[in-house]
Parts: structure tokens; C-alpha cells; sequence
């Protein structure tokens, strides 16, 4: 009985030892896991705080490219303004032209015995020998049969005239001076003339090879010239 006891006793402290043992080992274990649960929590909030940290990054991209999407809209907007109001001044300055084109291509044909005077008087001046008065009613520019003259070239030219003058219409079958409707520009008067023209003897600075003594038909354009206020002779060409 007593060997019986000293052995229920032996294993109940053995028991006692190994329990003693598990829940030191089991307290480690818990322990060491707290620590791991502690480590992972960490990194988890690390890795919250990145991701945080990179959703504000994203929305403030995407509130700056809204921001810049807005601006860009706004440009095109006002881009679209300023075209919208360039292009009605352009078609308020196209009609505001094309109404005075037509005024002036109107009034072309009430000005017939306006620039018929300039022709009448340049055609008296060159007949009474008044070469230098004769060249003002020619633009600066003035070409014959499409040559330039400068003013001594001209004088020159004219002295080969004896008379010229725009034919009567009684010796006419047509008219001796025309308007020559839709042809030029809103301050262009084309114009033909049946000119009567009588040359000086001998050949003088080739007149005779652009002009023939008798009847000359002549295209001559008028130019408006804004600064002197009147009718100039732009051009003459002589058809043969």
C-alpha cells in the first residue's frame, strides 16, 4: 500500500511537471505569437499608410487634371468665340464689300461722261501740244500696249501725234465710247474708244508702230484714285 502511494504520488508530480512544462512551452508559443500578431499588425498599417498616402497622390492627379481639363475647356470655349466672332466680322466686312463693289459697279454706269471728259481733255491737251498737263491724267503706273512710261518717255512718245480726238457719232456705226460692263474692279472703269487720230510725219519714238493715222479702237481702263479724289488713265491698249 505504501509503495502504491509513493507511486500514485510520483506520477501525480510527474503530471504536475509535464503541465508545468506545456503551459511554459504553450506561453512561449502565445508569447512569440503576440509578438509575430505585433510585427504583422505593423506592417499592415505601414502598407495601409503607403496606400493612403498613394489614393490622396491619385486624387490630387486626378483633381489637378480635372482642373486642367476645365482650363483647357474654357480655352476652347473662348477660342470658339473669338472664331465665331472673327468670322462674323468677316462676313459683315465680306458683305459691307461686296455691297459697296456692287454700289460702285452700279454707279459705273452713270459715270460714263465722267471719265469720257478725262479722255476728251487728255485727248486737247495732247492735240494743243500741252504734254506736261496732258501726263497728270495718268497713273503712275501708266502702261501702253503694256510698257511703262516715265514722263520723258511719254512726252516724247505724244509729241508724234497731230490731232486725236474721240470720233463723232455721226461717223460712227457703233459707239465711239463705251463702258465695258463687269470688267474690272469696284474703282476700274474699262472703256472703248473709237479714237481719230492723225500722226506728224516720220516715225517718231515708234509711235507709228502702236498707233495709224485714221481710225484707232482703243481699250482704255480708268482707275479711281482715291488720294486725288478723280478719274486717272490706268492703261491703254490698241486693237488692231
Amino acid at each position: 500500500m505504501k509503495k502504491f502511494v509513493i507511486v500514485m504520488v510520483s506520477i501525480f508530480i510527474l503530471f504536475i511537471f509535464i503541465m508545468m512544462n506545456y503551459l511554459l512551452w504553450d506561453k512561449e508559443n502565445l508569447m512569440e505569437q503576440r509578438d509575430n500578431d505585433r510585427i504583422e499588425q505593423d506592417w499592415l498599417r505601414g502598407q495601409n499608410r503607403t496606400l493612403q498616402a498613394t489614393v490622396e497622390e491619385l486624387e490630387q492627379a486626378i483633381r489637378k487634371l480635372q482642373d486642367e481639363k476645365e482650363e483647357q475647356q474654357n480655352k476652347i470655349i473662348d477660342l470658339e468665340n473669338k472664331l465665331r466672332e472673327a468670322l462674323e466680322r468677316e462676313n459683315s466686312s465680306i458683305k459691307d464689300i461686296q455691297e459697296k463693289n456692287q454700289a460702285i459697279a452700279h454707279y459705273k454706269r452713270f459715270m460714263e461722261e465722267e471719265v469720257k471728259n478725262v479722255a476728251v481733255k487728255w485727248f486737247s491737251d495732247i492735240s494743243n501740244r500741252k504734254y506736261e498737263e496732258s501726263f497728270e491724267y495718268l497713273y503712275k503706273n501708266f502702261t501702253l500696249q503694256g510698257n511703262k512710261y516715265d514722263k520723258k518717255n511719254y512726252i516724247e512718245l505724244v509729241k508724234g501725234f497731230e490731232t486725236i480726238y474721240i470720233l463723232p457719232d455721226k461717223d460712227s456705226e457703233v459707239k465711239p465710247f463705251a463702258v465695258i460692263q463687269d470688267e474690272g474692279s469696284a474703282y476700274e472703269v474699262y472703256t472703248r474708244i473709237k479714237a481719230l487720230i492723225s500722226l506728224k510725219s516720220g516715225n517718231i519714238e515708234g509711235i507709228g508702230d502702236i498707233f495709224q493715222n485714221g481710225v484707232n479702237t482703243l481699250e482704255v481702263v480708268f482707275l479711281y484714285d482715291i488720294d486725288l479724289e478723280r478719274w486717272i488713265i490706268k492703261s491703254i491698249e490698241v486693237i488692231l
